[in-house]
């Protein structure tokens, strides 16, 4: 983000996003607050800024959740548990290296990616990419980046009902983002119940 700020303040043009949709697309919770308002299914989630004390309780039931920090990438800091107390040590965790910290249930499924480029006379969305691998495993920093195998397998969706659903999702999140040049929007799908 340092980059388009410097280039905006000096008025230089610059590839990207601007800052601030920069800075909504960087946080996880924003993002999510906003998916919702645009009426694109979220799983529940909350943030816990550095600096906030790490709630006692869950805010939600989950049977397993997941930790992250909230403006990771790649999965780096993610990690997940079965209980809250669990749960709230990584938080402890996160906040003692300088993160907010985001949680949500574990979802059960895959990833799909979507690329989009942006352009002055409309977005071109491209072909829809999903991670096929045990819906049971959390994908890791490491096995996202190939430290560790994960057996996960990148292969394009082709099935036309998911295809519609994630390009309709996509267009809804849009107008929150626009105008880019690239952008990259992520789902987790449950194949069961959609």
């Amino acid at each position: 983000m340092l980059a388009p700020l410097l280039c905006t303040r000096l008025g230089l043009p610059y590839l990207g996003a601007r800052p601030i949709v920069r800075g909504l697309s960087d946080d996880k919770h924003l993002m999510k607050l906003a998916a919702r308002a645009r009426g694109v299914p979220t799983a529940p989630s909350a943030v816990v800024r550095l600096g906030q004390a790490v709630p006692e309780s869950a805010p939600f039931d989950a049977g397993r959740f997941v930790a992250k920090p909230n403006n990771s990438s790649a999965s780096w800091g993610l990690t997940d548990a079965a209980d809250w107390a669990g749960v709230r040590d990584h938080i402890a965790a996160l906040h003692a290296e300088g993160h907010d910290a985001l949680v949500e249930p574990f979802m059960r499924g895959y990833d799909l990616e979507l690329p989009v480029i942006g352009g002055s006379d409309g977005d071109q969305i491209l072909p829809l990419m999903r991670f096929d691998y045990d819906p049971d495993a959390l994908r890791t920093y490491a096995h996202k980046r190939g430290f560790e195998p994960s057996g996960a397998k990148l292969v394009q969706e082709t099935d036309p009902a998911v295809l519609a659903t994630v390009a309709d999702y996509t267009r809804k999140l849009l107008p929150e983002l626009a105008p880019f040049d690239y952008g990259r929007f992520e789902f987790r799908m449950d194949a069961e119940t959609g």
